[in-house]
């Protein structure tokens, strides 16, 4: 039978056992903390590549003087949806609690697209009965 030697550092293991070799304690090196580093050089920032967009900071979207909160898996989706002219918000979601399991809510833009003002989110319906979506 071959006994198979792996190295980690300074442990060793041996087919289903592990062996490790007591190492003298080193003293690490005394590092300078970070605020206390002084430097002549300029900060360098690194070379931008066209290829990649841009971002800017995000803003909130806020719905009743409040930011609007549905969770992590909400599906946002911006349309003009009652052909008013303006950005409406129509939002799938998958979470329990004050928002049901499957449900498309729609927040109504009553401002305008460069400052929205969102009615009150509605669960979305058809023939009178909520739409229901299937998860995935």
């Amino acid at each position: 039978m071959k006994k198979i030697l792996i190295s980690l550092g300074i442990c060793s293991i041996v087919l289903l056992g592990v062996s490790c070799k007591k190492q003298p304690p080193q003293e690490l090196p005394q590092e300078t903390p970070a605020r206390q580093i002084q430097t002549d050089q300029p900060e360098q920032t690194p070379p931008k590549n066209p290829r990649l967009p841009v971002l800017q900071a995000g803003k909130l979207i806020m719905v009743g003087g409040q930011p609007l909160t549905i969770g992590h898996t909400a599906s946002p989706e911006v349309a003009d949806w009652n052909n008013d002219g303006k950005k409406d918000l129509l939002v799938g979601t998958y979470i329990t609690g004050a928002v049901e399991i499957g449900k498309v809510m729609l927040f109504l833009n009553q401002g305008t697209d460069e400052a929205p003002l969102f009615s009150r989110g509605e669960f979305m319906q058809a023939g009178g009965e909520v739409i229901s979506v299937g998860a995935g």
